[in-house]
């Protein structure tokens, strides 16, 4: 196996990697202070944007034919990077005013921010249904996410009930 075919991926990995660390570390912190898991998905989702322009030797492909790196898929995973990059910011002083920051949140956002960087590089029709899904089911937890919220709730019937449809 050569790793250098992983290359036009690097920065779906780094960030699958990163969500996968947040899940491990988050799970076992003993710390209440769940803010500085957004700050450590912020940094994740910069890195991972400096990564995939980094690692760019112009368009290739990858995974048999299943993913492309192209100029195009960079600019999208950029501008994805950043509004995702954006809205974990935004949310902070949401989340401290509340006192309800958890670390689940942002993790959803960079398992959601995976979803849709490996969907701009989709090239066929299965690479983009698995990318859609990972997409797809991380939101429809993060609209549910306020348990205790009648809006939340009604969210979360409407999600579960576009999930069973797939199955």
């Amino acid at each position: 196996m050569n790793w250098t075919q992983f290359t036009p991926a690097a920065s779906e990995i780094f960030l699958a990697a990163s969500a996968l660390l947040v899940v491990v570390l988050g799970a076992f912190s003993k710390s209440k202070d769940a803010l500085g898991w957004f700050r450590v998905a912020m940094l994740a989702l910069v890195c991972a944007i400096i990564i995939g322009i980094k690692k760019y030797n112009g368009p290739t492909v990858a995974f048999n034919q299943m993913f492309v790196q192209d100029n195009l898929s960079l600019a999208f995973k950029a501008i994805i990077g950043a509004a995702s990059f954006i809205s974990v910011w935004l949310s902070m002083p949401y989340f401290k005013r509340r006192n309800a920051a958890k670390f689940e949140y942002p993790l959803i956002i960079m398992l959601a921010t995976v979803g849709m960087f490996s969907m701009v590089s989709a090239q066929d029709f299965l690479g983009l249904y698995v990318s859609l899904e990972l997409q797809s089911l991380s939101l429809y937890v993060l609209a549910s996410f306020h348990r205790d919220e009648k809006l939340s709730a009604e969210a979360r019937i409407v999600g579960y009930n576009f999930i069973l449809c797939l199955l």
